[in-house]
């Protein structure tokens, strides 16, 4: 579990990383992008917290362009540089395209085109205040939703000021249209929307529903959307857990499942027993599993996927470091099948091949993960930068 001396930690590590970002050599220049088909090329998030650098690898890890952008440049077609709070969609963008959140304070969005490495453009989401964006999810050509975790509490200022919210993003115009308010969600609490999927012509979104401490949130909950009508149709309450961030969707789209961290700044015994993963049949909203941190032995972490429709892989945080789980949805086992450093297994990607992406900052490489074994890939060239997130990047416009 993470105690209350881990985050302290963690938190004059950032003070140090940062303050030692202050006399950084020029960044390298752009490596341009790479072509390939679905599933052939994958994005790649390195990055030690005060500098990032976006990197393109094939489906070995082998590093196809090791700077496409990176923190620290404006290059032409961007107006904001990137920071070193930076995080990919948890659905793979439209074809050809890779998007980046820069999260906090930034709250920009940048679109790259994954062919020639070219920025086509960018887009501030948090107008007013740091309203955190922590998911991007194409929904229709020229739509997609942006999840604002913050909460604005003296709204009004300007237009789309509020948070707590997912916005409707024009992709064609790059510009915002109209907000859909999850506030009703919060249950007394900030409602702190994060990650989403989509299936079946409707938006899954986890809501984290944590108040302005962190040290107190109501039970999870995903709230469902109509992506025609930007409207929530349905919900699916997640009773007893707590800090619900991400989730999966099964390969036959049948089963969803979803990350519960439980509280980190009340550690324990109380994080530990409001932390799990449970799995629910989409069609009923039927739990047809549910793993509670206290037989994994850690409070689970916020990266999960499915590498099969019986699987799932996720990350749990011990003392020790992070356990890259395999957990079998027929007999409720889980397996520990590789042990990291504290918070070094980043944002997952399943859904090629039968298997997971993992990045792992201790190793040069991605780990790729099914229902038995890790493996690493190839060495991950090109930057002493850790790899934090990885996602799939679609098929190349003209690609058949």
């Amino acid at each position: 579990m993470i105690t209350a001396a881990r985050l302290l930690t963690m938190s004059f590590v950032s003070l140090a990383v940062a303050l030692s970002a202050c006399n950084v050599d020029d960044p390298p220049a752009s490596t341009g992008g790479a072509r390939g088909a679905s599933c052939e090329r994958f994005a790649v998030v390195r990055s030690d917290y005060a500098s990032t650098q976006i990197a393109l690898v094939d489906d070995g890890g082998r590093v196809l362009s090791a700077n496409v952008v990176s923190s620290g440049s404006t290059p032409s077609g961007a107006t904001s540089a990137l920071s070193g709070d930076v995080v990919l969609p948890h659905d793979a963008p439209a074809a050809g395209k890779v998007v980046l959140i820069d999260r906090f304070p930034n709250g920009i969005l940048t679109w790259l085109d994954a062919e020639t490495g070219a920025v086509e453009g960018q887009l501030n989401v948090v107008p007013g205040f740091p309203a955190n964006p922590h998911d991007y999810l194409d929904v229709a050509p020229g739509k997609a939703y942006v999840t604002r975790f913050g909460s604005n509490t003296n709204p009004g200022k300007v237009a789309f000021d509020e948070g707590g919210d997912l916005l409707v993003v024009d992709t064609a115009r790059r510009s915002l249209s109209k907000r859909i308010d999850l506030s009703g969600y919060g249950g007394g609490v900030d409602p702190r929307p994060d990650r989403m999927t989509m299936a079946a012509g409707r938006a899954y979104v986890t809501l984290s529903r944590l108040d302005a401490t962190f040290e107190r949130g109501e039970d999870g909950l995903v709230v469902v959307i109509d992506v025609t009508s930007d409207e929530v149709v349905d919900t699916i309450p997640i009773p007893g857990l707590k800090n619900c961030t991400n989730l999966a969707l099964s390969p036959d789209a049948r089963a969803l499942a979803v990350s519960c961290s439980g509280l980190y700044k009340v550690p324990g015994a109380a994080q530990m027993a409001a932390s799990g993963v449970v799995v629910f049949e989409l069609a009923s909203k039927k739990e047809l599993l549910r793993g509670p941190a206290s037989t994994i032995g850690a409070a689970l972490g916020s990266s999960l996927g499915f590498p099969t429709s019986r699987t799932v892989v996720a990350v749990a945080n011990a003392d020790a470091g992070d356990q890259i789980l395999a957990i079998d949805l027929e007999t409720a086992q889980a397996k520990v099948l590789h042990q990291t450093s504290p918070f070094a297994a980043g944002d997952m990607f399943c859904g090629c091949g039968g298997r997971c992406l993992v990045p792992d900052a201790d190793a040069a490489s991605l780990l790729a993960v099914d229902a038995e074994r890790v493996a690493p890939l190839a060495a991950l060239t090109g930057s002493g930068l850790p790899a934090r997130a990885v996602s799939a990047i679609g098929k190349s416009s003209d690609d058949h």
